[in-house]
């Protein structure tokens, strides 16, 4: 091994130009050789020395512990540091100048890092470890991508306090372990078995392909990025648990999510941005429950929340599918909220035990596919926004449809409707029959509807029989308290009053 100490007075002159801490800091540079126990080497290195690794000479970490609570610059030049039974603990600053490794030569190494690795220049790779079982990166500290990727081909652990950053990208390719809470602004999980052990995102990260075990969750204000591309993605055997955004870009035939006996509850946003498809595997256990907002934003073709028998989607929350198609689970029972101005696709029909309500925002028509029938049971809510002729919402039912439950009317904005419009508010293509049980009335100031079930047709209509007026502000409540006295009752008396 080759060091070159400087002088005192040389030392205390390269100091003063390149760094602040102790007068008695000190400067070494390495230019070739192995680092190994006993010699007259710099370790530990101390707060406020510095090493400096430059030339092209081959250097390794032999047989011994380093341990830096300095400033370790890696310089381009210098090329790959071989590890052969060599173990480096960083607590201060390891600073990747340059497109590099840190490579297995033999024996078990590690590189421990509870201070800053950072990646200062190079716009290439910088790659940490190229075995998996013969280099181990543990990390609490940052890790600090300000350009180019410092990438991870060995076994790597993150543990809680972790820190992904800087404007380039921190890639991890091979199995790692996540412990605890980290906060990423740049991480991509790139491939490989990425198993959490009560895993927290904060920031945001991309999920690229490889698969999630164990126990993840996505923090509230936090976003993953599901990427798309060929590599696959599977949720295997663990949860997923997101209370934050999950912003899935998949794309038809390159975007699915398998499902291995794993599951994701959806506290949060999960927004499907393409059409792509979540997939059993075939192994029993695997679901999606829905308590937050599941919503297709991208894609005018079919995002598919199903494939077999063995994959469960469960809606407690909101459904909206803003664009194309979301193909539900067969007979699906819905417990949430489903709205939207596109398809809701279920062979097998949909029975609404919660509310559906066309119309992501303000008015708009939903409509239902796949064979079967619309059934709402007497717990359902229909709810419809009425603003004019013009805009009002509408279902449409490619099947029958068998009504119970309540029919929820909203005036939506300024809405205004005279006497003798006729709204068609529900259109089927296959039988009509029941009725709604209750009506209710929100928004309106003055106004009656005829609630009118045209069996011919299979459709359901309001026909106006008073002047419809909305809420007006808040300084007109007492000049218009009477009205809404007035459309309270010919609003319930009047529901269900004619059925042709």
């Amino acid at each position: 091994m080759h060091l070159f100490r400087p002088t005192p007075a040389a030392a205390a002159a390269a100091l003063l130009l390149a760094l602040t801490g102790p007068a008695t800091a000190a400067s070494f540079t390495w230019t070739t050789g192995a680092f190994v126990a006993g010699t007259t080497a710099p370790n530990p290195l101390t707060a406020g020395d510095v090493l400096n690794i430059q030339g092209a000479g081959a250097k390794s970490f032999t047989a011994v512990s380093f341990s830096n609570a300095g400033t370790v610059n890696w310089e381009a030049t210098s090329g790959s540091l071989f590890f052969n039974g060599g173990a480096v603990i960083n607590s201060g600053l390891w600073d990747a100048q340059g497109d590099a490794a840190l490579v297995f030569f033999g024996g078990a190494n590690s590189f421990t890092n509870s201070g800053s690795l950072r990646k200062s220049s190079g716009t290439g790779i910088t790659q940490i470890g190229n075995s998996v079982g013969g280099f181990a990166f543990v990390n609490s500290g940052v890790v600090d991508a300000r350009t180019g990727t410092i990438a991870f081909n060995g076994s790597q652990t993150f543990n809680p306090g972790t820190v992904f950053t800087g404007a380039g990208q921190v890639a991890v390719n091979t199995a790692s372990t996540f412990n605890g809470a980290f906060t990423s602004s740049n991480l991509s999980l790139a491939s490989g078995v990425q198993t959490g052990n009560a895993a927290v995102l904060n920031g945001q990260a991309q999920w690229a392909a490889g698969t999630l075990a164990g126990s993840w969750a996505i923090a509230p204000g936090a976003t993953l990025n599901v990427q798309s591309g060929a590599g696959g993605r599977t949720i295997g055997g663990g949860s997923v648990t997101n209370n934050g955004t999950m912003a899935w870009l998949g794309s038809a035939g390159n975007g699915t999510i398998a499902f291995s006996g794993g599951s994701v509850v959806n506290n949060g946003i999960w927004d499907a941005r393409g059409d792509a498809a979540l997939a059993s595997t075939g192994v029993p256990g695997s679901s999606v429950t829905n308590n937050g907002v599941f919503r297709k934003t991208g894609g005018t073709g079919t995002t598919s929340l199903t494939n077999s028998s063995g994959f469960g989607f469960t809606n407690n929350g909101t459904v909206d599918v803003q664009t194309g198609t979301i193909q539900l689970p067969n007979a699906f029972n819905n417990a949430g909220r489903l709205t939207g101005n596109g398809t809701l696709q279920s062979a097998g029909g949909i029975t609404n035990n919660g509310t559906v309500a066309p119309g992501s925002f303000g008015a708009g028509t939903l409509a239902l596919t796949g064979g079967g029938s619309f059934t709402q049971t007497a717990g359902g809510v229909f709810a419809v926004d009425l603003t004019s002729l013009a805009a009002f919402d509408l279902l449409t039912v490619a099947g029958g449809a068998a009504l119970n439950g309540t029919l929820a009317l909203n005036c939506l904005g300024a809405c205004s409707f005279a006497i003798g419009d006729s709204i068609t508010i529900l259109d089927a293509t296959g039988t009509l029959t029941g009725g709604f049980s209750a009506v209710t009335l929100a928004g309106f100031a003055t106004g009656a509807f005829d609630v009118l079930y045209d069996l011919p047709s299979a459709s359901v209509r309001l026909v106006v029989t008073q002047a419809v007026t909305a809420v007006p502000e808040p300084g007109s409540w007492a000049l218009m308290a009477a009205g809404v006295g007035v459309f309270g009752f010919f609003g319930a008396r009047r529901r269900k009053t004619v059925r042709l």
